[in-house]
């Protein structure tokens, strides 16, 4: 076990929790209980064999999931359609329907209309979209092409960052 993702919270939010197998659990931060620096912890979600999370994101009023996977495939989801459990440690809904096309999530991040997206590859190709320009599917479906890839590439990371204004000098 390791330390992989951290988020600041007020102590009231809802946070989901995704799995590389495109699972999900939405519950109240309320739900964990506090402990000591040196405690385990508490499960989050259940993890089935070979799957790992991905990550971690507080839930916001003014925006929605962003789910990419390997392959360049990403959709913005509602984050109304993610039940809330009533304990954590539960297998999760599916967040992203994955197929060999898809290949598995490779990242999840909040983001409003006001974001931009930034995705890197492991051959350290990077690229920025505005958050807006990505489709809003349930969180069942594929998503759509959200970065295009070459042969063998694989999408590792994404983050969102805020949108640039474009300046009457730069056009």
């Amino acid at each position: 076990d390791e330390l992989l993702f951290v988020t600041k919270t007020d102590g009231n939010k809802q946070l989901i929790i995704a799995t590389r197998y495109g699972s999900a659990v939405k519950f109240d931060e309320s739900e964990v209980r506090g402990m000591g620096r040196v405690s385990r912890g508490v499960r989050g979600i259940r993890l089935r064999e070979n799957d790992y999370v991905i990550g971690v994101v507080s839930v916001e009023d003014d925006k929605k999931l962003l789910t990419i996977t390997e392959n360049g495939f990403g959709k913005r989801t509602e984050f109304d359609d993610f039940r809330l459990m009533k304990n954590r440690g539960g297998g999760g809904v599916t967040c992203h329907n994955l197929t060999e096309k898809t290949g598995l999530l490779a990242g999840i991040i909040a983001v409003g209309d006001d974001d931009d997206v930034m995705m890197i590859t492991d051959s350290g190709i990077i690229i920025r979209t505005p958050a807006e320009g990505i489709s809003t599917y349930s969180r069942t479906a594929s998503g759509v092409i959200v970065m295009r890839l070459e042969e063998g590439q694989k999408l590792v990371n994404i983050t969102n960052v805020a949108k640039e204004e474009e300046s009457d000098e730069e056009i």
